[in-house]
């Protein structure tokens, strides 16, 4: 099915088994074991009409809806939790803004078996955090 969805604009696509993923980053609680639980993710990204903004959208499949709509309100719960960390974190390190601003625009939604994950990242944010001395430069 998400082979079928592929976005013809894209610039990246992603798929990877569940078990194939090291989800050891995630802090121990509720998220790691809804991800833990998931059967692989998949999803891609692509730029906004005015190529201002990186689009971010992946799709966590799990085996059963249940089991999505608990994940799902697992990762708004971890994503509530980073939002505080990241601002902290940004206030000392302003390149990681970019982090930040896509947490705060992170939209989970269960559908069915899987939980979407939506989220965007402007793209002069996202050059600082891949370059942040360029960036304190102006360039």
């Amino acid at each position: 099915d998400s082979i079928a969805a592929m976005n013809p604009r894209a610039l990246a696509f992603v798929a990877v088994s569940g078990t194939s993923i090291d989800w050891s980053m995630v802090p121990e609680g509720k998220a790691r074991d809804a991800f833990k639980s998931s059967r692989g993710l998949s999803g891609h990204l692509t730029l906004n009409q005015a190529e201002t903004e990186l689009n971010l959208e992946f799709s966590l499949e799990f085996a059963d809806r249940e089991t999505a709509s608990s994940s799902s309100q697992a990762l708004d719960d971890l994503a509530g939790q980073s939002l505080g960390y990241l601002g902290m974190l940004v206030a000392q390190q302003p390149q990681y803004k970019a982090v930040h601003t896509a947490l705060k625009s992170n939209r989970n939604e269960a559908q069915g078996n899987s939980v979407r994950i939506r989220a965007t990242m402007p793209l002069g944010e996202l050059r600082e955090l891949m370059n942040p001395k360029q960036a304190a430069r102006g360039n």
